[in-house]
Order: structure tokens, then sequence, then C-alpha cells
């Protein structure tokens, strides 16, 4: 199991507008690139409960080559990934939470914000395709980033899901479970075919 680096897409117009554009545009892109060998994403990153549920979901769906987790953690909420190095982001799933030598079936990305002044372009992208489950925050006290918007992340393992053509479709709040959004997936999947 290996984690993978998240590139930053940068715009090179001089217009802020155009830059963002331009950015939201790659950060499409590069989702697009992440479908080509699967038809469905779903981005996500909580703790021991979470990490199993989401193994096993995807255990069921990769078999299809149509669907993909994508693991990214983020450090923002209540400092629960505070790993400085790969190796201990990876040791810290294996032996601590969930522990029981557990390594995520599912492509792992290193740690980024989602949320704030650093947040990562694909999020943005993604925040502003779908709107937020949630209109309150979570303890401001665990929430570790500045400033605070209505479209941000409010949680630890917020799951956004992605068509095949890079457009993400719904999200869902991090109290979803994993066996809820099974049902959306299967829509997802089942639509897909007659495309």
């Amino acid at each position: 199991m290996s984690i993978l680096p998240i590139t930053t897409v940068k715009g090179k117009d001089s217009s802020e507008d155009n830059e963002r554009k331009k950015s939201l545009q790659q950060q499409r892109d590069f989702i697009i690139d992440l479908l080509k060998h699967y038809s469905i994403v779903a981005l996500d990153m909580k703790y021991c409960k979470e990490y199993i549920l989401i193994h096993v979901s995807y255990k069921e769906f990769s078999k299809t080559n149509q669907f993909t987790i994508l693991g990214i953690p983020c450090n923002q909420f209540g400092y629960q990934e505070p790993a400085e190095t790969k190796t201990e982001l990876l040791n810290g799933l294996k032996y601590v939470r969930p522990g029981n030598n557990f390594l995520p079936n599912f492509p792992l990305f290193w740690i980024v914000d989602v949320n704030g002044k650093n947040q990562h372009p694909l999020y943005e992208y993604l925040k502003a395709c779908v709107p937020s489950t949630k209109k309150y925050f979570e303890d401001h006290t665990m929430i570790f980033y500045e400033p605070h918007h209505s479209d941000d992340i409010r949680w630890n393992f917020e799951k956004f899901l992605i068509d095949s053509n890079g457009h993400p479709i719904m999200r869902f709040d991090s109290d979803a479970e994993p066996l809820f959004i099974r049902q959306f997936i299967e829509k997802l999947l089942q639509f897909k075919k007659y495309i």
C-alpha cells in the first residue's frame, strides 16, 4: 500500500476569475484522468468503523471495475490525521485506528487541507458543484482552519459521489453510513448501463 500525492493545479491566466474557472476545469479533468479505469468515484477519509465499512463496500463494488473509492485524509478536524510521514499515516491505520493490521484496499492519498485559505483546488471544485449537507458547524474548538464558509466540508469522512465524466453528483455528510450511500452508488451504476 502506498500513499499517493495530489498535485496542485493552478491556472495561468492573469484574471482571478478566469484563473478560478481554469482551475476548476483542471480539477474536473484531474477527476476524469482518475476515471480512465473506473466509472464512478467516491472521495472520502473517519476512523475505525468508517474505514472498515468503506473497505468492505469497496471490496464488493470494485469487482465491477466501474467504481473506486479515493481516500483523501485531512487533519483540519480534531487533528484526527496527525501523520507527518506516509509511513506514520499507514502505521496509524495498521496498528492504531482501526488496527489489527488493517490496510485500506482503496487508493489513499496524502493529507490535504479541504477548507480554508490553503484548501486543495480539488475540494474547491467539489464544493462549488455540490452544496453542503449541513447548515451548521461542529464544535468550533475542534475545527482548525480559517476562514469558515457555508460550503465547507464539516467533518472527516464527508463523501462525494462523482460520475464517470468527473461531475460530482451527490454529497454526503460524515454521519452518512456507507451502507446508506450504497443505494445511490447502485442507482448510478445502473443508470450508466443505459447510457
